[in-house]
Protein backbone atom coordinates (compact mmCIF):
# COMPACT_ATOMS: atom_id res chain seq x y z
CA UNK A 1 0.00 0.00 0.00
CA UNK A 2 1.14 3.54 -0.65
CA UNK A 3 -0.07 7.13 -0.27
CA UNK A 4 -3.14 7.85 1.85
CA UNK A 5 -4.00 4.15 2.27
CA UNK A 6 -0.68 3.37 3.92
CA UNK A 7 -0.87 6.37 6.27
CA UNK A 8 -4.40 5.55 7.39
CA UNK A 9 -3.75 1.84 7.92
CA UNK A 10 -6.76 -0.30 8.72
CA UNK A 11 -9.00 2.71 9.37
CA UNK A 12 -9.45 3.24 5.61
CA UNK A 13 -10.98 -0.19 5.12
CA UNK A 14 -13.23 0.29 8.16
CA UNK A 15 -14.41 3.66 6.84
CA UNK A 16 -15.13 2.21 3.42
CA UNK A 17 -17.13 -0.62 4.97
CA UNK A 18 -19.04 1.79 7.20
CA UNK A 19 -19.95 4.00 4.24
CA UNK A 20 -21.02 1.04 2.15
CA UNK A 21 -23.08 -0.41 5.00
CA UNK A 22 -25.00 2.85 5.37
CA UNK A 23 -26.90 2.18 2.16
CA UNK A 24 -26.05 -1.49 1.75
CA UNK A 25 -28.73 -2.35 -0.77
CA UNK A 26 -29.25 1.22 -1.92
CA UNK A 27 -32.35 3.20 -1.13
CA UNK A 28 -35.35 4.01 -3.28
CA UNK A 29 -37.04 7.37 -2.78
CA UNK A 30 -39.63 8.93 -5.10
CA UNK A 31 -38.96 6.58 -8.02
CA UNK A 32 -35.16 7.00 -7.76
CA UNK A 33 -32.74 4.36 -6.50
CA UNK A 34 -29.53 5.60 -4.93
CA UNK A 35 -26.68 3.07 -4.97
CA UNK A 36 -24.58 2.64 -1.86
CA UNK A 37 -21.85 5.31 -2.18
CA UNK A 38 -18.26 4.23 -2.72
CA UNK A 39 -15.79 6.09 -0.51
CA UNK A 40 -12.19 6.03 -1.70
CA UNK A 41 -9.26 7.64 0.14
CA UNK A 42 -7.39 10.19 -1.98
CA UNK A 43 -4.65 12.69 -1.23
CA UNK A 44 -6.12 15.26 1.17
CA UNK A 45 -9.50 13.59 1.74
CA UNK A 46 -11.93 11.10 0.23
CA UNK A 47 -13.68 10.73 -3.12
CA UNK A 48 -17.36 9.73 -3.04
CA UNK A 49 -19.05 8.27 -6.08
CA UNK A 50 -22.16 6.31 -6.96
CA UNK A 51 -25.22 6.21 -9.13
CA UNK A 52 -28.86 7.25 -9.15
CA UNK A 53 -31.33 5.34 -11.29
CA UNK A 54 -34.81 6.47 -12.24
CA UNK A 55 -37.06 3.45 -11.73
CA UNK A 56 -40.50 4.93 -12.33
CA UNK A 57 -42.01 6.87 -15.22
CA UNK A 58 -45.23 7.76 -13.38
CA UNK A 59 -44.24 11.18 -12.05
CA UNK A 60 -42.20 13.61 -14.16
CA UNK A 61 -39.13 14.89 -12.31
CA UNK A 62 -35.79 16.53 -12.84
CA UNK A 63 -32.70 15.57 -10.91
CA UNK A 64 -29.33 17.07 -11.81
CA UNK A 65 -27.37 16.66 -8.59
CA UNK A 66 -27.04 14.88 -5.28
CA UNK A 67 -26.34 16.05 -1.75
CA UNK A 68 -23.50 14.12 -0.09
CA UNK A 69 -23.44 14.32 3.69
CA UNK A 70 -20.67 13.37 6.12
CA UNK A 71 -22.46 12.11 9.24
CA UNK A 72 -20.59 11.49 12.51
CA UNK A 73 -21.16 8.50 14.78
CA UNK A 74 -23.69 10.50 16.82
CA UNK A 75 -25.82 11.12 13.70
CA UNK A 76 -24.96 14.81 13.20
CA UNK A 77 -24.14 16.20 9.76
CA UNK A 78 -20.52 17.40 9.90
CA UNK A 79 -20.42 18.80 6.36
CA UNK A 80 -22.28 18.45 3.08
CA UNK A 81 -21.49 18.98 -0.59
CA UNK A 82 -23.61 19.03 -3.73
CA UNK A 83 -22.30 17.01 -6.67
CA UNK A 84 -23.47 17.29 -10.28
CA UNK A 85 -24.44 14.09 -12.01
CA UNK A 86 -23.12 12.84 -15.33
CA UNK A 87 -26.47 13.74 -16.89
CA UNK A 88 -29.82 15.09 -15.74
CA UNK A 89 -32.63 12.64 -15.11
CA UNK A 90 -35.56 14.57 -16.57
CA UNK A 91 -39.18 14.16 -17.57
CA UNK A 92 -40.24 10.53 -17.67
CA UNK A 93 -36.86 9.04 -18.70
CA UNK A 94 -35.81 5.75 -17.13
CA UNK A 95 -32.07 5.38 -16.75
CA UNK A 96 -29.08 6.01 -14.52
CA UNK A 97 -26.67 8.87 -13.90
CA UNK A 98 -23.43 8.95 -11.93
CA UNK A 99 -21.73 11.37 -9.53
CA UNK A 100 -18.12 11.68 -8.42
CA UNK A 101 -17.06 14.23 -5.79
CA UNK A 102 -13.65 14.78 -4.21
CA UNK A 103 -13.76 16.14 -0.68
CA UNK A 104 -11.22 17.30 1.87
CA UNK A 105 -13.02 15.33 4.59
CA UNK A 106 -11.08 13.31 7.20
CA UNK A 107 -13.58 10.69 8.25
CA UNK A 108 -13.32 9.01 11.64
CA UNK A 109 -14.18 5.44 12.54
CA UNK A 110 -17.98 5.19 12.86
CA UNK A 111 -18.68 8.13 10.52
CA UNK A 112 -20.79 7.47 7.44
CA UNK A 113 -21.71 9.01 4.11
CA UNK A 114 -25.34 9.67 3.20
CA UNK A 115 -26.56 10.62 -0.29
CA UNK A 116 -29.91 12.03 -1.42
CA UNK A 117 -31.41 14.33 -4.06
CA UNK A 118 -29.96 17.86 -4.00
CA UNK A 119 -32.26 20.77 -3.26
CA UNK A 120 -34.39 19.14 -0.60
CA UNK A 121 -32.42 20.22 2.48
CA UNK A 122 -30.81 17.58 4.70
CA UNK A 123 -31.00 13.96 3.59
CA UNK A 124 -33.57 11.83 5.42
CA UNK A 125 -32.12 10.27 8.56
CA UNK A 126 -30.90 6.76 8.13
Amino acid sequence: MSGPCRRAGGVVLALMLTAAATAAMGSTVGGRTFSAPSVVPVEGGVRVHGSVCRTSTVTPMTLSGVRIEWVDDAGHVVEAKVARMSRDLTGRQVGCAFYDQKTDWSLNLGDRIRVCAAGGGDCPAG
